[in-house]
């Protein structure tokens, strides 16, 4: 079985890395950059991923993670 936390904690750091990866730019700089936007998007398909991951019971006994 799958530990929860350990998706949680992938979850955690895509929201980091997608976050410094857009830090210091505006919205017109990065919409004007590719690299960083797919970056970006895969930082949120990896977020996705892992809350893909995350099972109902865990999410119910944890009702700020889901």
């Amino acid at each position: 079985m799958h530990d929860p936390r350990a998706s949680v904690l992938d979850m955690l750091h895509a929201i980091a890395r997608a976050r410094d990866l857009a830090a210091g730019i505006d919205e017109a700089e990065f919409l004007g950059d590719e690299r960083t936007r797919w970056a970006v998007y895969s930082q949120i398909i990896i977020l996705g991923e892992a809350a893909n991951r995350v099972d109902r019971i865990f999410q119910a006994a944890h009702p700020e993670v889901a």
